[in-house]
């Protein structure tokens, strides 16, 4: 049997799940040669489907596209650079205000600009896992057949786990952040450090929009963040100083490594381009945040039109597009039904919108979709392990940044994934649960920064705990349960 496979939680919009199977089906056969036709996300849970053979098609036509074009992967960093600049281009609404005196052919022409970038770029969301997967594994057989032409008894573990670690981490915001706490160290809460704030958040503002469904970081969160530096007895120069060098450091190690190894050009090249898929990770989120909010006030102005204000964002761009040509709106019992529950289904390319709690389980279950009661029955959450440990504690279950004030000291941070903002509160956390990523993920590489227990991929772990439950995290083995 086909099965459907669960990839991960993430709380997204209609808008958005609409747009993944009309990319996998048209788009992503250009990159890659073969398309993806079954898909499937609720609101419920968020949980995203496909098919398992889908999948493995997918890796074999990647390994294909790799083997045959050595230049493929190289160009497709470049390129994922260029759709990504090209996104917050077309994403950005100069003079905003003005919208309200646009007519809705101008609307039109402003929200296809954004829709044809979005698209064009929403592959990278799609198959660069399985192109970091492909190199992992070209890097594994690679490190093996080095250290058996060394005769080497070195330890493969340790040396892969080097190769395949990144080098470069997102530590920009949290410099920022320890230059204004710096401010507040010497001069407390003056206009000059008013203005640095004011400008950090500006900076970092788009940070939870993954889903237009988000609310914008408020001059509260970054007050507290600054703060909280500040109030430490952290000596915030060395801090810099050692976030920086952290950089230095984990390059230099790779370099050394590579040399001691006496590296070929193939191995190097395998992980440089490793390297850069990793990094696309922080910077496909970013990207896709950042032409959220900025393109947010032109969904808001058809919101308005449309009469539907903050319910703009049940609609999908195709049905934005259909009303500013004059066509029919979205009638207010269907979007009365969404807000209760919806779902974004496609079967054999044909994709549907599935509207209400109800017919949304009932297609789950016709379409023999993982029922969403029996991953919340469980007691137990599997992953992978990122940074070893065991530890008991209790959950706090945080789904995005505006729930940072719950956690509490020596707490278990269970959350979707994590991402730079995190970074405030992580020290005074015992262990990290995460429903997505790798090895390589940015909470991964945070648990090892604090030397925390992590386990990440767990896929459910969201839904599986609960605020307060006392869990004992074994890190070692990668699974978590309700004690």
């Amino acid at each position: 049997m086909d099965d459907w496979i669960k990839l991960l939680n993430r709380e997204c919009s209609l808008a958005f799940q609409v747009e993944v199977p009309y990319v996998n089906h048209n788009i992503l056969p250009r990159a890659i040669g073969i398309s993806i036709n079954n898909f499937w996300c609720e609101s419920m849970t968020f949980g995203v489907y496909y098919k398992g053979s889908e999948l493995k098609r997918l890796a074999e036509a990647i390994n294909v596209k790799i083997n045959s074009n050595p230049i493929f992967a190289k160009n497709n960093i470049s390129d994922c650079y260029k759709l990504g600049n090209l996104l917050i281009k077309n994403s950005t609404i100069n003079n905003s205000p003005e919208l309200t005196k646009y007519t809705n052919r101008e609307l039109l022409h402003q929200l296809n600009k954004f829709r044809n970038a979005y698209l064009n770029f929403l592959p990278y969301l799609v198959y660069p896992h399985a192109i970091e997967r492909h190199f992992m594994e070209t890097i594994s057989m690679a490190l093996k057949d080095r250290l058996m032409n060394l005769n080497s008894g070195s330890n493969f573990a340790y040396l892969y786990e080097i190769l395949t670690s990144p080098t470069i981490h997102e530590i920009d915001e949290q410099i920022d952040f320890l230059l204004v706490a710096k401010k507040i160290k010497q001069m407390g809460w003056n206009q000059d450090v008013q203005r640095s704030l004011s400008l950090v958040k500006n900076k970092y503002i788009w940070q939870p929009f993954w889903t237009v469904t988000a609310k914008p970081l408020t001059s509260g969160y970054f007050k507290d963040a600054v703060q909280a530096y500040a109030d430490s007895n952290v000596n915030l120069d060395d801090e810099i100083l050692n976030i920086k060098q952290g950089q230095i450091d984990r390059k230099n190690k790779l370099e050394k490594t590579l040399k001691e190894i006496k590296a070929p050009k193939l191995l190097r090249a395998y992980v440089e381009l490793l390297q850069g898929y990793m990094y696309l990770r922080t910077y496909r989120k970013n990207i896709i945040s950042k032409a959220h909010y900025l393109h947010l006030p032109l969904l808001l102005e058809i919101g308005e039109r449309m009469g539907i204000g903050e319910d703009i964002k049940l609609i999908s761009y195709e049905e934005m597009i259909n009303y500013l040509q004059g066509e029919n709106l979205v009638a207010q019992t269907v979007i009365k039904k969404r807000k209760e529950a919806w779902a974004v289904l496609s079967i054999c390319g044909k994709t549907s919108i599935v509207c209400g709690k109800k017919q949304v389980n009932t297609v789950a279950k016709r379409y023999k979709i993982e029922d969403v009661q029996k991953q919340v029955s469980q007691k137990i959450v599997k992953g992978r392990p990122a940074c070893l440990g065991k530890i008991i504690g209790k959950v706090r279950v945080i789904k995005n940044n505006r729930e940072f004030n719950k956690v509490q000291q020596n707490d278990v941070l269970v959350t979707p994934m994590t991402t730079p903002d995190f970074v405030p509160i992580l020290g005074r956390v015992s262990a990290i649960i995460t429903d997505e990523g790798g090895v390589t993920c940015h909470a991964a590489i945070v648990s090892r920064e604090f030397n925390i227990p992590c386990i990440v991929g767990t896929g459910n772990a969201t839904k599986v705990f609960k605020d307060g439950d006392l869990i004992e995290v074994d890190a070692n083995l990668g699974m978590a349960k309700i004690i």
